[in-house]
C-alpha cells in the first residue's frame, strides 16, 4: 500500500504544481468545493486542503524526503483514501455515494504508531546529561562566587575541561556579568541596535 501512496504522490506532482492546488481543482471539478452552509462538504473540503497544504510544507518548504517520512506517508494515504472515496461522486447532489470503506482500508490505523523506545531513551539520556551539566556549572558558579573573582588559578582549575561557552555561563551565573557588562545592559544594547529610538 505504501507503494500506491507514493505513486499517487508522483501523479499529483505531474498533474499540479502543489498538492493543495490538485485537491482544490478536484473538489471544484466534482462541484463539492464549498464554503457555504453545507457543513459536511465544508469539513471535508477544509480537512483535505489542510492535509494537502501540510504535505506541501513538508516536501517543498521543509525539504523532507517524503519517501522516508512516516508522517508524509500517513498524510498521503489519507489523501489517497479521500480521492478514492470520492471517485463515484460527480456532483454535490450525490455526495452520499462516497465510499468511505475504501478510506478505512487505505488509512494507517492510529494504533500502528509504536513509540520509538530507543529514541525516547536517547532523548531522556541527553536531557539527563544536560541537566547534570547545568547543575555542575551552577555548583562551580557558587564556588566562584565565594572566591570573589571570575579569573585566576582557582577559577581555571574549577573550569578545566570546560568550553568557552561554559566559562561564560559560569560568569553569568556567579556574577550576572557578561563581557564586562551586566546581562541586562547587553540586551538593551541589542534592542538599541535593532530598534533605534
Amino acid at each position: 500500500m505504501k507503494r500506491h501512496a507514493f505513486l499517487f504522490m508522483l501523479h499529483i506532482a505531474e498533474s499540479s504544481s502543489t498538492t493543495e492546488e490538485y485537491f482544490r481543482l478536484l473538489f471544484h471539478s466534482k462541484g463539492i468545493a464549498s464554503e457555504g452552509p453545507d457543513r459536511v462538504r465544508n469539513v471535508l473540503y477544509y480537512e483535505t486542503r489542510t492535509l494537502a497544504s501540510a504535505l506541501d510544507d513538508l516536501v517543498i518548504r521543509d525539504k523532507i524526503d517524503a519517501f522516508r517520512c512516516r508522517g508524509a506517508e500517513r498524510i498521503l494515504r489519507r489523501l489517497l483514501a479521500i480521492t478514492l472515496a470520492l471517485r463515484p461522486v460527480t456532483s454535490a447532489a450525490n455526495l452520499d455515494r462516497a465510499d468511505w470503506n475504501v478510506a478505512e482500508v487505505i488509512d494507517l490505523p492510529i494504533e500502528s504508531v509504536r513509540p520509538d523506545l530507543k529514541g525516547l531513551r536517547r532523548a531522556r539520556a541527553e536531557a539527563s546529561k544536560r541537566v547534570a551539566h547545568r547543575v555542575r556549572l551552577q555548583r562551580i558558579a557558587q564556588k566562584v562566587k565565594k572566591w570573589g573573582k571570575p579569573f585566576g588559578a582557582y577559577f581555571n582549575t574549577l573550569l578545566s575541561g570546560c568550553s568557552d561557552h561554559d566559562v561564560e555561563q559560569v560568569r553569568k551565573i556567579a556574577f550576572g556579568k557578561y563581557n564586562g557588562g551586566t546581562f541586562t545592559d547587553d540586551v538593551s544594547q541589542i534592542y538599541n541596535v535593532f530598534l533605534p529610538t
